[in-house]
């Protein structure tokens, strides 16, 4: 799936949070021309934090990015953010672009305390520089589709209730592609019954 909604999803990890930049960050949006539809505060568990970075599995971050979004016993909020682009579609191509890269631009590198390099001159290396690295302050899918899969990974179904009356345009995309995927699901199955 390609990125054609004009929504996007963000989620603020727990190290923004213990810095207190997650009002900034939500600023920060705001000011590049997207609206906020849905805030939630929430606490990951490591499943949850492993489905959202599914399609990492076989890197070798994967343990560390997970372990981002859980935080600490002490700092373990994360925020989820479902965001409406105002001027168009390809709301999760402008949320990436706003997001930046830790030595590129945007709130990465705005909110990011050191580089890769200033990190290993600071003698950083193996799990500790992987560790640190992946305290990038938020995260943002890659597709569409991984958008709505954090949406029915994180949202309750009242919450998703309630979404209908406010933005009914994401929850008509939500029904497309949970329907999509339903059917996918059948056919697969169907496949697998079919005898050889």
């Amino acid at each position: 799936m390609e990125n054609h909604s004009s929504y996007a999803v963000a989620i603020i990890k727990p190290d923004a949070h213990r810095d207190v930049l997650a009002g900034m960050i939500v600023e920060d949006f705001e000011e590049e021309g997207f609206s906020v539809v849905l805030r939630k505060d929430i606490a990951l568990s490591q499943t949850q934090a492993g489905k959202i970075y599914f399609n990492d599995h076989n890197q070798p971050n994967f343990v560390d990015a997970t372990r981002s979004l859980m935080g600490t016993e002490r700092d373990k909020f994360s925020t989820l953010l479902i965001l409406k682009n105002k001027e168009s579609e390809g709301g999760l191509l402008k949320a990436r672009e706003v997001k930046g890269k830790v030595d590129s631009g945007g709130i990465r590198k705005k909110y990011n305390l050191y580089t890769k390099d200033e990190l290993i001159k600071k003698g950083l290396a193996g799990e500790d520089l992987r560790n640190e690295l992946s305290r990038n302050r938020l995260h943002v899918p890659d597709t569409d589709e991984e958008m709505f899969e954090i949406i029915n990974l994180l949202l309750t179904e009242k919450e998703r209730l309630e979404l209908k009356d406010r933005e009914p345009g994401l929850c008509g995309e939500l029904i497309i592609f949970n329907e999509g995927r339903e059917a996918k699901n059948e056919f697969l199955e169907r496949k697998n019954q079919r005898p050889k």
